[in-house]
Parts: C-alpha cells; sequence; structure tokens
C-alpha cells in the first residue's frame, strides 16, 4: 500500500505545549496538518489529525512523534490511510445540523439519540458531552453536529419523542455552509 496519509491520535495529560510540540514535530517531519480535532477532558487531552506525509513517510513522522509525545508523557499511533480512505464524504443530499440535548444527568442518553439518527442514516460529523450544573443538580449536555437526509422539521420531530422519553429538552437547527 502507498502511503501519503496517516491518522495520527495522542492522548495523555493535559499540559501548555501539547498542540505546539506535535505541530512543531509534524513540520520538523515536513508533514502536513490537514484536517484535526482537539479537545480537553477531565484534565486529558486527546488529538486525531489527518496527516499529509513529507518525503520521508512515516518513518520521518515516527522519528519526531516519538520523543516529542515521550517529552510530554502522551501515548500516540499511527494509522496508515490507503489513497480511496482520505476522501471528504459525500454531502449531497445531506443537510448540515446542530442537535442539542439537555437534560437532568442519568445513564442512556447518549445511545437512543444516536440510535434514532443512525436509523435515519443521519451521519453524526462530531458529537460532544459534558456534564454541568451543580453536584446536587448535574445536567448532561450534548452537542450533535450532523449531516441528515430528511428534512431537519422531521428530524426534530422524531428527536423530541426520544427526548421526551429521556425527560431532555431537544433542538435542531440547519447550520449554514459556507464554500471552501
Amino acid at each position: 500500500m502507498d502511503v501519503h496519509y496517516v491518522l495520527l491520535t495522542v492522548s495523555g495529560p493535559d499540559r501548555p505545549g501539547i498542540v505546539a510540540a506535535i505541530a512543531e514535530a509534524l513540520l520538523a517531519a515536513r508533514c502536513n496538518l490537514e484536517d484535526s480535532s482537539m479537545t480537553q477532558l477531565r484534565g486529558e487531552f486527546a488529538i486525531l489529525l489527518i496527516v499529509r506525509l513529507g518525503d520521508g513517510g512515516v518513518a520521518a513522522l515516527e522519528a519526531h512523534i516519538g520523543p516529542a509525545a515521550r517529552d510530554l508523557g502522551l501515548a500516540y499511533a499511527l494509522h496508515p490511510l490507503a489513497a480511496g480512505e482520505v476522501g471528504r464524504p459525500a454531502a449531497a443530499g445531506r443537510t448540515p445540523c446542530l442537535i442539542t440535548v439537555f437534560g437532568a444527568d442519568h445513564p442512556g442518553i447518549v445511545a437512543p439519540v444516536a440510535r434514532f439518527l443512525a436509523d435515519l442514516a443521519v451521519n453524526i460529523t462530531d458529537l460532544s458531552t459534558e456534564v454541568v450544573g451543580s453536584a446536587a443538580k448535574p445536567v448532561y449536555a450534548m452537542v450533535i453536529e450532523a449531516r441528515s437526509p430528511v428534512p431537519v422539521e422531521e428530524l426534530e420531530t422524531g428527536l423530541a419523542r426520544v427526548a421526551r422519553d429521556l425527560a431532555c429538552d431537544v433542538s435542531v437547527k440547519e447550520i449554514e455552509e459556507y464554500p471552501l
């Protein structure tokens, strides 16, 4: 397999300088950071990157990422991607939308919402959750970016039924896209 791209994951204890160190390692390996998602969760930091490899390939990237990760106490993994795995998913006929779900924190909120969306062939492109509020009254907040093949109104009506069973509130909004 001729590898030009890798999925790079990095994770470990959060601290200042992680993004700088990883970006500098990519630059030193002459790689291009094409897509990224980075987040801090309860003191842990996680990075997901699509990286276009430089002339030195995976070996050069590993030679620079390894020491940077070790110096910061981070774990990393490289997953080579075949050329066909790197394309952007087709968005034709799919409406970009933002879904929010809020309710008293309890187990079992994500699964039924995700199953409802999957059954409608809605593609979740980003999902984040957080428990907010006081310890006495924790509130579960979930924000989903998705692409829906069904009209936003239909999606909102169905999700309202799911949310009612979960004792949560739900909102669905169409997102305006800007061409790149």
